[in-house]
């Protein structure tokens, strides 16, 4: 299983526990918030990854703390949000759709740049 594959089926189960060393805080935060949102209108999220069609390297950053990468994957998708009582009130159960997300992938450097 990829990465992102790991981060999108915590994300729609809400599992904020596996989602933690996966991600910044500032993100972790705001999909903490969206599945806060979600669970207080009973809506559960149905998200399947039906394929990554490409990845593409859009910048490289170096700091004197982290390399960061931000990679551009387009992938095809079937999303849909559902509430308490199974009734489709977002998105489309059926139709796979393709999107295009940006991802920054951050590692930390060792201290003095060695590595």
């Amino acid at each position: 299983m990829f990465l992102t594959d790991e981060i999108l089926r915590a994300y729609t189960l809400c599992d904020l526990i596996a989602l933690r060393p996966l991600l910044s805080a500032e993100v972790h935060q705001a999909c903490a918030n969206g599945c806060a949102a979600r669970t207080a209108r009973g809506e559960t999220l149905e998200l399947t990854l039906i394929g990554t069609e490409a990845a593409e390297i859009t910048e490289i950053e170096a700091t004197p703390e982290a390399m960061e990468i931000t990679v551009r994957f387009r992938t095809r998708i079937v999303r849909s949000e559902r509430s308490a009582a199974g009734k489709v009130v977002g998105g489309d159960a059926t139709a796979v759709k393709g999107i295009a997300d940006l991802w920054t992938f951050s590692r930390p450097l060792p201290l003095g740049g060695e590595g």
